[in-house]
């Protein structure tokens, strides 16, 4: 809980500052330098960004960083429109195959879609999407289910 409640206070001081844009790209720079281990040449970043990693270094919670990045993430997209989900599957989708489900759902959802890909090797075949709570399950594993009540409801 405490991730979601700094991402929420860093989001609120970003929009009420009118930098909510520069804070995020700050934040993902940050991120992408730490995952590379890369700690030279960092850019200048915004006060409400510097005074987060000070209370977070002060309170010895860096740790939450990645969970308030993500968290931070969605309150953005949220804030723009955007829905952010997973598309599992079997194997790796191309770009391609991503892009156009997301433009299906956007569609369907009057709203702007972004899939990220999620490899799960426990799905025989089809696809299982997640978008906050909400599953679209197109696994072969739930059609088999689906057929198998079909059958046991008829032969009752």
């Amino acid at each position: 809980m405490d991730s979601e409640n700094y991402a929420k206070a860093l989001f609120l001081s970003a929009k009420e500052s009118n930098n909510l844009e520069i804070v995020k790209k700050s934040f993902a720079a940050f991120v992408r330098k730490i995952e590379k281990e890369d700690f030279s040449d960092f850019p200048v970043f915004p006060s409400n960004f510097l005074n987060l990693l000070k209370i977070l270094k002060d309170k010895e919670k860096s740790y939450l960083l990645y969970d308030i990045y993500k968290r931070f993430c969605l309150l953005c997209d949220k804030d723009s429109g955007i829905l952010s989900g997973k598309i599992f599957s079997p194997f790796k989708l191309d770009e391609s195959q991503i892009t156009k489900i997301s433009s299906i759902l956007s569609n369907k959802l009057n709203t702007k879609v972004i899939l990220e890909n999620s490899i799960d090797k426990k799905l025989i075949g089809g696809i299982a999407i997640q978008i906050g709570d909400k599953v679209i399950d197109m696994s072969f594993e739930k059609k088999l289910s689906l057929l198998k009540d079909k059958i046991l409801k008829n032969g009752e």
